[in-house]
């Protein structure tokens, strides 16, 4: 089996189109079933596998042995759709579809080339910490406006922190050249771009449970997460509460791998960081918020830190590349390469 660029950007193929994604189609699941699982958001076959059965029971109580039936038939219907990968690839399969799969650069050669080997992929989690003012967002600034200048990809932004600013988005867009007028910027990125401002967890995570059915009617291929784990930390606070925050950002966090990888997008989030005072004074004491749940769910990290007008960008963990640094500068681009003077 061979896979083409063309093949994995299309979205979802004509056969996929004429599919019935609704759960009103699995046999293993009467009406009052049915009615649960929409109760709690589930709506289609893509919701189901998003949040798994041992979520599904939880949050229901259905019974296990229905659940299984009805994750494996919604398991059939969403490899007949083509978004995602088919789950009974081979070993070369796989190799040749991950080969397929378009990055999504942004536009800095020591970003994109020295530690993510290409770019941002599809199907994973990058998270991008540091401290305030060290370049996530200008990361992120700069991967939409190459996603959609590039590729013509749909973007979704949800933001966090109410930091995103369309003038800043104009201002890069014109400095990377794509367009001389902020009308003209604006007619060929606004439409590309759906913007959703999350004031709290509550709003956050209510998007991330409904949106299976926006990124079937947007296929977007780049969501950006900028500032979400920080919600978590300043709505739960003190030791009392900390197994409560864990509990929901695990939960929070798995739902936004599997979204990854159902529909076949790459996924940026940046993270706040935390100082450590009992570390070693020769050891950086700087270190991601969210502990271990999203150190280990996240495919990529990076580390951004200030270095006087210049920035360092460390890879701290990789399934694939070695642990690395390399420099790049904040400028009308966003992120870029070191400036030669």
């Amino acid at each position: 089996m061979k896979y083409s660029k063309k093949e994995v950007v299309e979205e979802v193929s004509t056969e996929g189109k004429e599919l019935d994604l609704g759960i009103s189609q699995l046999t293993g699941i009467g009406a009052a079933g049915k009615a649960k699982l929409e109760s709690v958001g589930i709506k289609s076959v893509f919701d189901l596998c998003i949040r798994g059965a041992q979520e599904i029971k939880n949050t229901t109580g259905m019974p296990e042995s229905n659940l299984n039936d009805a994750m494996n038939e919604a398991w059939e219907i969403v490899n007949k759709v083509g978004i995602c990968r088919p789950k009974d690839m081979d070993i070369f399969e796989l190799e040749a579809y991950k080969k397929s799969l378009p990055k999504i650069r942004c536009g800095c050669d020591e970003l994109d080339d020295k530690l993510l080997k290409g770019g941002l992929e599809m199907e994973s989690l990058t998270e991008i910490y540091g401290e305030y003012g060290s370049g996530k967002t200008q990361y992120c600034y700069s991967v939409a406006i190459e996603a959609i200048g590039k590729h013509d990809f749909n973007v979704l932004w949800i933001d966090c922190e109410d930091t995103f600013d369309p003038s800043r988005l104009i201002d890069a867009a014109r400095a990377r050249g794509f367009g001389n007028t902020d009308d003209e910027i604006r007619q060929k990125f606004y439409p590309k771009i759906k913007y959703i401002h999350t004031p709290n967890t509550d709003r956050l995570v209510r998007e991330i449970d409904n949106l299976s059915s926006n990124i079937l009617d947007k296929k977007y291929k780049l969501i950006i997460l900028d500032g979400a784990i920080g919600q978590f930390r300043e709505e739960y606070r003190g030791r009392g509460e900390l197994s409560v925050r864990q509990n929901n950002l695990k939960r929070f966090m798995s739902l936004v791998r599997n979204i990854a990888f159902f529909f076949c997008c790459a996924v940026v989030m940046t993270n706040q960081v935390q100082s450590d005072p009992g570390l070693p004074p020769m050891m950086d004491p700087i270190k991601p918020i969210g502990g271990h749940i999203v150190g280990h769910t996240s495919s990529y990290r990076l580390y951004f830190k200030k270095a006087g007008s210049k920035r360092i960008a460390r890879m701290v963990d990789s399934p694939k590349t070695p642990i690395a640094e390399t420099l790049f500068e904040l400028n009308d681009k966003g992120v870029d390469n070191v400036s030669k003077k």
